[in-house]
């Protein structure tokens, strides 16, 4: 049955209405099997029109089938294994509506990536009790090394490397491991292949620049460091990048769920004695940045440029040159001096990030 909506009328209602006008049968509806736009249509006129095309399953009730309004010359049962020729568009209908899953049939032309617009690090004044930080790509560049090491698992098993390298940024091997790897493989094997390998190349990993000096000038304030990586990992490259090493250094081993949950950050709070809300975050990557979220942190910092709807209202920086902290107290201020001239810089982003 086809038909069109009445003025203020419900779809699921139109649909109920039409069935009994048109062959005089009883249904309820079950359920909105296809949504799909049609193709636009011109009439006599010069009108245009685009219809919004609804496909609902409905269930019989009660009633034997015939042409009730005169529009139809016959109506009848049909089984599906004896249904009459009709055209393909009708056929794929009938098809939505009979198939056994409870999900509705549309159409998305997804788009692969977006381009966003995001401001230079703007000028910032945020106060905290204490300053959390994430490792990889927010204190420690260790681009190359990590890169190196998925890349040649990414080759060994046949995966995309740059979808597993998106995956994978900020969040523990293991779990990278255990999405990407081949069904039937050892996920604890393959994964302590790679932490080995990770954890005696250090050749090429450096601090983002001026981490040390700012690491240094918040020694005797509550800080520590959140990080996916285990903790010997974590060790070698703070060293190698000659970083201080905070005494409150929650590692991969030290938390059941790694980023984006935030039980990394929580459990940061608890060891340094204070609460969510009285902490800031300085973090890279997504996985992170929605764990410290998800913590309730009084505020996050974007390290770098990595954008997506998560970072809009974050305030960021690209290094550590050209922030500043003072001491009042128990507390200290972060301050970002505002550019002269902001610019603003286009980034295209995946779309799943969006």
């Amino acid at each position: 049955m086809t038909g069109i909506i009445d003025p203020g009328e419900e779809p699921a209602d139109a649909a109920v209405r039409e069935t009994y006008e048109e062959a005089s049968i009883r249904a309820v509806p079950e359920k909105l099997a296809m949504v799909q736009a049609l193709a636009p249509s011109q009439y006599d006129n010069g009108d245009q029109a685009q219809f919004l095309d609804l496909v609902f399953k409905l269930r019989w009730r009660a009633g034997a089938p015939h042409p009730a309004d005169g529009e139809n010359t016959d109506a009848r049962w049909f089984s599906l294994e004896n249904l009459p020729d009709m055209p393909q568009n009708m056929l794929n209908r009938v098809h939505a509506a009979v198939a056994d899953t409870p999900e509705t049939t549309f159409s998305w032309a997804q788009p692969t990536t977006v381009v966003q617009e995001i401001d230079e690090p703007r000028g910032f004044s945020a106060s905290a009790a204490a300053a959390l930080f994430d490792m990889d790509g927010t204190l420690v560049d260790s681009t190359s090394v990590v890169e190196g090491v998925w890349a040649e698992f990414a080759q060994q098993h046949h995966i995309n490397l740059s979808e597993l390298l998106d995956y994978a940024h900020g969040r523990r091997t293991m779990e990278t491991v255990e999405r990407f790897l081949p069904e039937g493989q050892n996920v604890q094997l393959a994964t302590s292949v790679l932490d080995e390998k990770q954890l005696t190349r250090v050749d090429g990993i450096v601090e983002i620049p001026g981490a040390s000096r700012f690491l240094r000038q918040l020694a005797g304030s509550p800080m520590a460091i959140v990080t996916s990586a285990p903790r010997q990992l974590a060790l070698n490259r703070l060293r190698a990048a000659g970083l201080h090493v905070p005494e409150v250094l929650v590692a991969a081993e030290d938390v059941r769920t790694g980023k984006p949950s935030p039980e990394g950050y929580l459990e940061a709070t608890r060891r340094l004695g204070v609460l969510p809300n009285e902490c800031i975050v300085f973090e890279d990557a997504e996985a992170g940045l929605l764990a410290a979220n998800r913590s309730g942190v009084r505020r996050t910092v974007v390290v770098g440029r990595h954008a997506s709807s998560t970072t809009t209202a974050l305030d960021r920086i690209l290094d550590y040159t050209n922030i500043s902290i003072n001491r009042n107290g128990r507390t200290t201020t972060f301050t970002q001096k505002a550019e002269s001239h902001p610019r603003r810089r286009r980034h295209v982003i995946p779309f799943e990030q969006c």
